[in-house]
């Protein structure tokens, strides 16, 4: 969750896209820099399927956030964990302004945040996402 907002504004400043592959050759692009190689055909693709695979997990993780907030509405406590990791993650506010917002201590912010980076990792990892006690 931390590198959401990176993954975004990699998606969206993305030097080549897909729709740019497809409507023109990595070749082609390659022929209006100065020292092209075979490398930099390889570079741009592989710029382009980051883009591609970013794009999607960013995709991802928005669907998953959307659905962990509209399970979580029903109780104001279980709410509060969806406002502390958006407030944090996608918002960038400090504890402080979340202690003010959601009229509650630094604590229960803290334990909030582990407790929905917790169910969030399994929506979006599913079994991958658990993390076995030993």
């Amino acid at each position: 969750m931390k590198n959401y907002n990176k993954f975004v504004v990699h998606c969206n400043t993305a030097v080549y896209t897909s729709q740019q592959l497809k409507q023109s050759n990595a070749i082609d692009i390659l022929d209006e820099a100065e020292n092209e190689t075979d490398e930099d055909e390889v570079y741009v693709k592989s710029i382009m399927r980051t883009r591609e695979r970013t794009f999607i997990i960013v995709n991802h993780i928005k669907t998953i956030l959307g659905y962990y907030k509209f399970i979580m509405r029903s109780e104001p406590e279980k709410l509060r964990k969806y406002n502390v990791m958006a407030g944090i993650y996608l918002e960038k506010k400090t504890y402080n302004q979340l202690d003010e917002e959601l009229y509650c201590s630094t604590k229960t912010i803290e334990r909030d945040r582990k407790e929905a980076i917790e169910d969030i990792s399994v929506l979006i990892f599913g079994v991958d996402g658990l993390k076995l006690d030993a």
